[in-house]
């Protein structure tokens, strides 16, 4: 209890709090020989409770089938069909206690009810068109097909679709190409979670590029916004307004009903080869490209922040632009910091788009040792060739490949917040020796290496790059019977330790503790023993 913790600080002797309410014993933090009581430690804890309850109703029905002696002159199979239809309603209940919706926990802030629902009715079909079969160069040769309709309640109807080709010139060799539109709808907490204050990212302030003794020129521009939206003018005439504290704000985050299903256009080619005259040999390699549009995110403080203060965004200098408003400064200070009534507003909204771009690929080698076994050798992995996105229509695009930064990686559309470090390349490769009821494997992860993106300026030298990271794991296995079986496990051999960067080197979602612990491996090494049993 925050309120409790503090209560308990103030004391006029080692077991007399100044306020002796509600059975009040001091607890100090400052002197780790002094034993916490055990009325202390009682005084300070409670529990928080939340009790949650989500439904799901549907009904579906599909019919499946054949066209039967229809089809292509050039094949013998017939086209496949499938149609269907299906009606879905989602609900769902989440009702903190009073202490957790009054932010009394600092470790787990002001959590809000959140109550609503929807529902959506789909209609789709599919079908497998075979072209051609036992051709020269053409095995076989299918176009797929496929259609859906989403009408949903709140945010009404949206089309999905697909069609691509899958081209079999030989035993051993499957070229395939797609293309997809795809949507995902907003979810019930995206919808309708209500407005909360918390702990937004922002590096720059635009009114606070004044310094002492050189301050924003009065009368201009720039001047007199950031006078029109909260800064107070004897921190703008004396250039002492400071940009934000270890590059964080106050921020409003909430559900916002008006959610439209964002949109996905994928593209994807590639092929898979498993030779005759190599067995055991596999690859498969596909090329992606992948542009969410509408995205379902809330847009990052830095693009609110450049679309109210940059001439370029705002060439009136409109004090009322919808931006603008977005924006409550401290009216003592001018910063966003403080009481939690000041900060951006960040509500979930439609932004404006994610691009990724790549090549995936997967080899497999598996060799025949005879007595002495099996030996398998693999390797996957992604080379990233696009990763970008735009925060909102009338911004640019903000490049992330081999990036990290308060602007980069790419924001989730879930989460809201701006990821971990965008490698350019990813890999594993894994061997692994099987032999009788043994086997051993190695396995080696690459990350390659990255640099502070361009929005993060200013940075230690330390922080300013990661190197490629190359981890090491060892396993083995011992299946003693049919039933009983022995893992052993070491992981990060080496004990390579997370890179340190500075807290103003990426969000505060993801840059946890100086580190990027999504990416990177906070624990060292790490040994497990496991032991499994079938009855």
């Amino acid at each position: 209890s925050a309120s409790r913790v503090q209560q308990s600080l103030f004391a006029t002797d080692p077991s007399t709090c100044f306020d002796p309410s509600g059975g009040c014993a001091p607890f100090n933090f400052f002197d780790p020989t002094t034993p916490v009581s055990a009325q202390a430690a009682q005084f300070i804890g409670f529990n928080l409770q939340v009790q949650a309850e989500t439904t799901q109703q549907y009904v579906s029905g599909s019919i499946t089938g054949d066209l039967g002696a229809m089809n292509s002159p050039f094949a013998d199979s017939p086209i496949g069909l499938a149609f269907g239809v299906e009606y879905r309603e989602e609900t769902s209940d989440y009702q903190p206690d009073a202490a957790s919706q009054s932010g009394e926990s600092p470790g787990f802030g002001q959590t809000l009810p959140t109550t609503g629902g929807y529902d959506v009715t789909e209609f789709f079909g599919e079908a497998l068109v075979p072209l051609i079969e036992n051709a020269p160069l053409m095995d076989f040769l299918n176009l797929e097909l496929g259609y859906r309709q989403s009408d949903y309640s709140l945010s009404g109807s949206s089309d999905t679709y697909k069609y691509g080709l899958v081209w079999q010139p030989v035993d051993g060799l499957r070229l395939r190409a797609m293309s997809q539109r795809a949507i995902r709808a907003a979810t019930i907490s995206e919808l309708f979670r209500p407005f909360t204050p918390g702990t937004g990212d922002l590096l720059l302030d635009p009114c606070a590029s004044g310094t002492p003794g050189s301050p924003i020129p009065v009368g201009s521009d720039l001047y007199n916004l950031c006078l029109a939206t909260g800064v107070p003018a004897g921190r703008l005439n004396s250039g002492t307004l400071d940009n934000p504290t270890s590059g964080q704000i106050n921020n409003f985050t909430g559900g916002n009903i008006g959610l439209t299903p964002e949109v996905a256009d994928t593209l994807t080619y590639g092929f898979v080869f498993r030779p005759r005259f190599l067995p055991g040999f596999s690859a498969t390699v596909d090329y992606y490209d992948i542009e969410v549009t509408n995205a379902i995110s809330i847009r990052p403080a830095f693009d609110i922040m450049d679309a109210c203060y940059n001439p370029t965004r705002n060439p009136g200098a409109d004090p009322l632009k919808a931006d603008c408003l977005l924006i409550r400064r401290n009216v003592t200070i001018g910063n966003l910091e403080g009481p939690l009534i000041y900060g951006v507003e960040q509500v979930n909204e439609n932004i404006g788009s994610v691009h990724v771009e790549g090549i995936d690929y997967s080899f497999q080698y598996v060799f025949d040792l005879g007595a002495s076994g099996e030996l398998t050798l693999g390797l996957d992995g992604t080379h990233a060739l696009e990763s970008s996105y735009q925060p909102s229509d009338d911004a640019g695009v903000i490049q992330c490949l081999g990036l990290y930064g308060k602007q980069c990686g790419l924001p989730s559309t879930v989460t809201g917040t701006t990821g971990g470090p965008q490698s350019e390349d990813r890999w594993v490769q894994r061997t692994t020796w099987s032999v009788g009821n043994f086997d051993f494997s190695y396995r080696w992860r690459h990350l390659s290496a990255v640099r502070i993106d361009n929005g993060t300026p200013g940075v230690a030298p330390e922080s300013a790059s990661i190197p490629a990271y190359d981890y090491i794991d060892l396993a083995a296995g011992w299946q003693v019977n049919d039933a009983l079986r022995v893992n052993l496990r070491v992981d990060n051999v080496t004990d390579e330790e997370a890179p340190f960067v500075q807290t103003e080197t990426g969000s505060t979602t993801d840059n946890s503790g100086n580190t990027y612990p999504g990416v990177y491996d906070v624990l060292g090494q790490v040994v497990t023993v496991s032991l499994s049993a079938k009855f």
